[in-house]
């Protein structure tokens, strides 16, 4: 859904905007091939180590495999197992597009443009592991005494992004009408998470901020010349042909100083 609008009649001032959902199909590998926790969890539903027929993951070194001889032995896993599951409260993800731009003109070789556009992530898919020690002590400790890692996928993960966009596109007078010269446009972003939930209910100030890959200043500029036709035959592949430049420059993403923490406790004696 969108709009255009000009408030004048010369029509060198126009405001849009627009506004969209769009709803998310989760990938399978989130429920059957869950293999990136690194705290010992279920790799999936097939994968859990309980009901009638358990499933649990086994390392052997050194096999030396012989006809009907287990090949991990008669010792079955010793707990505690990690398990995996699904929350009953897990919904569709959707993501909410808006914005909303002023373009102008300011003579008839220079347009201005300023706007906002963001867009709004709610009910994206997010592992969580409910069984983690707090103060030293699982929460499910008393209930499943043989379970560590509970790992349960569900859809409590906010994503916020914003940027405020301005943009000048320019041709200098006594310039090669061929040249188109962009300038000066210029983003301001900010892309923010937070999960709401279980654990993140007793730390919110920990679980809410910018995510890694917020790049708050970006500034971008934009040549394109049309080259004139360089032979005066076959003119399909003489002509046509553009030469364009584009040079950016931002600043960087935030600095997550928890591996270097975990790195500096690793190197302690």
């Amino acid at each position: 859904m969108g709009f255009a609008y000009t408030p004048s009649r010369n029509g060198k001032t126009v405001i849009r905007g627009s506004y969209g959902v769009f709803y998310d199909v989760p990938a399978l590998n989130f429920f059957v091939a869950n293999t990136s926790s690194p705290n010992g969890g279920a790799a999936g539903v097939h994968a859990n180590p309980g009901g009638a027929s358990p499933v649990y993951t086994l390392n052997a070194r050194n096999v030396v495999i012989q006809s009907g001889v287990p090949v991990f032995g008669s010792a079955g896993p010793v707990p505690p197992y990690g398990a995996f599951g699904v929350s009953q409260d897990f919904r569709t993800p959707y993501v909410q597009n808006f914005n909303l731009k002023r373009t102008a003109q300011l003579s008839s070789t220079t347009i201005l443009q300023a706007g906002y556009v963001g867009s709004m992530g709610r009910k994206l898919a997010v592992m969580q592991d409910i069984n983690q020690p707090i103060a030293g002590v699982r929460p499910f400790a008393q209930q499943f005494s043989q379970l560590a890692a509970i790992d349960v996928i569900n859809s409590s993960l906010t994503r916020i992004t914003i940027r405020c966009r301005s943009s000048c596109a320019r041709l200098p007078e006594g310039v090669d009408r061929n040249v188109q010269l962009h300038l000066g446009s210029r983003d301001r972003q900010h892309v923010g998470c937070a999960q709401h939930g279980a654990d993140q209910q007793l730390r919110p100030a920990q679980r809410t901020g910018s995510s890694t890959f917020d790049v708050r200043q970006i500034v971008t500029s934009f040549v394109s010349y049309q080259l004139p036709q360089w032979a005066p035959f076959a003119p399909r592949l003489t002509k046509g042909w553009q030469v364009n430049s584009l040079f950016t420059v931002h600043g960087g993403t935030p600095l997550n100083i928890l591996p270097a923490r975990i790195a500096a406790a690793r190197r302690e004696p």
